[in-house]
């Protein structure tokens, strides 16, 4: 999707990078609202999910969605993989410390206050923040919608 960037032209955006735990799950389970995001979306967007994986659900709980799960240990590998997917068509999606680089790194950061909370330094990194991971479905399937946001 091509998205229109307040001050810094038009993006194409390929890629998504969600945290797993807090963001698109809560307790280790998939949420309802994380699996209609990942439906949703993984027919758009090439899907990438970085995870440290604490509870070991993800590779159960994703099974049959069309994701890529990428174990990472810290923040540092996240921002690795947006570095390596092209930060400028990425955008990525998370709720906590070790989200905070890849949040402000991306072409577009976004912070999900969902039930399990957001850090202030994910919330503070972020360009745009929801208080669901479903809103997260018109913002990547409505370019206009990120620009009035962020336009000044």
């Amino acid at each position: 999707m091509k998205i229109k960037l307040p001050g810094r032209g038009i993006s194409e955006i390929k890629n998504l990078v969600f945290d797993f735990n807090g963001t698109l799950a809560e307790n280790g389970k998939l949420s309802d609202g994380g699996k209609e995001v990942l439906k949703r979306l993984s027919k758009d967007y090439r899907i990438y999910i970085a995870t440290s994986d604490t509870l070991g659900s993800a590779g159960n709980e994703l099974k049959g969605y069309n994701v890529n799960i990428i174990t990472v240990k810290s923040g540092s590998e996240k921002l690795e993989l947006v570095m390596k997917l092209g930060y400028s068509s990425t955008i990525s999606i998370g709720n906590g410390n070790n989200d905070k680089s890849m949040l402000k790194k991306a072409v577009v950061g976004i912070a999900v206050i969902g039930s399990d909370g957001a850090t202030p330094d994910a919330i503070n990194s972020a360009d745009i923040v929801v208080s669901d991971i479903k809103k997260v479905i018109p913002l990547l399937t409505s370019g206009d919608l990120i620009f009035s946001i962020l336009r000044r």
